[in-house]
């Protein structure tokens, strides 16, 4: 027995052993502190743990080798990229979750994504997206890596408290600024064989770059990663990105 998992690595998961301190991010569990030695006590044992890490605008000052290694890629000129926009973000949608399924196949936990769960992303994707945090890298006219960062949406969320209406939708004017302060890298990909052309430096500085444009923009949460994602891990690093939380599958042999 595996989990929690709901019902998949696609979707929410994982208990939370670290970070109780912080309000979750949107689409990432939260739990009281004293469910992970409830877990324990009923022989659960750990799996593998799910780090988010948090690049803060106020301490993000990249090294002087990764700004090289940046300008190195842009000069080049190898890739081009394109946000998304209202018309295509369908096909986008589509494309991102491609390229994810390609990039994350040999991961721990990957289970891919049915055609029917493929189109609700697409659908739920639609309501909540910022097209300028959705952007795309294509080598010949084909798109070959993607990342996507969602607003914090939790701070509406309670607000409204499931209550739809006119009222949501004076939260929501209301709380604008305080959802742009934090975004969450939720999808991440690069297929294989372009991983080492300076693709991961360019995401990420694409996504920083579009976030410091907003005056309102505070921090920005990638969430999660695997914890042997050294790759992955590293480059958040490297961006000045810290772990705020950890998160826990756990595993218990059933006889």
């Amino acid at each position: 027995m595996r989990g929690p998992l709901s019902p998949s690595t696609n979707y929410t998961c994982g208990v939370l052993v670290k970070g109780f301190e912080e309000a979750p991010a949107v689409m990432m569990p939260w739990n009281p502190p004293y469910y992970p030695a409830f877990m324990e006590q009923w022989g659960m044992r750990k799996e593998m743990d799910l780090f988010a890490y948090t690049i803060e605008k106020e301490t993000l000052s990249l090294p002087d080798w990764l700004k090289e290694q940046i300008a190195i890629a842009k000069q080049q000129a190898l890739f081009t990229c394109r946000r998304s926009s209202r018309k295509t973000l369908e096909e986008d949608i589509r494309a991102m979750l491609r390229i994810y399924g390609e990039s994350w196949s040999k991961n721990w936990g990957f289970t891919p994504l049915s055609d029917k769960e493929a189109a609700l992303y697409v659908k739920e994707l639609k309501g909540v997206l910022d097209p300028d945090f959705f952007v795309l890298f294509f080598r010949d006219k084909e798109p070959v890596a993607g990342m996507v960062a969602l607003p914090n949406l939790n701070p509406l969320l309670k607000r409204i408290n499931g209550h739809l209406g006119v009222s949501a939708l004076w939260h929501y004017i209301r709380l604008r600024r305080t959802i742009r302060e934090q975004y969450r890298i939720m999808l991440f990909g690069i297929r294989e064989e372009y991983r080492l052309m300076g693709l991961p430096f360019l995401l990420l500085d694409h996504m920083l770059e579009t976030a410091q444009r907003r005056s309102e923009f505070r921090s920005i949460e990638g969430s999660w990663l695997l914890e042997d994602n050294a790759p992955i891990c590293e480059l958040l690093e490297d961006f000045c990105g810290r772990i705020t939380k950890r998160y826990r599958i756990y595993r218990k042999e059933l006889s």
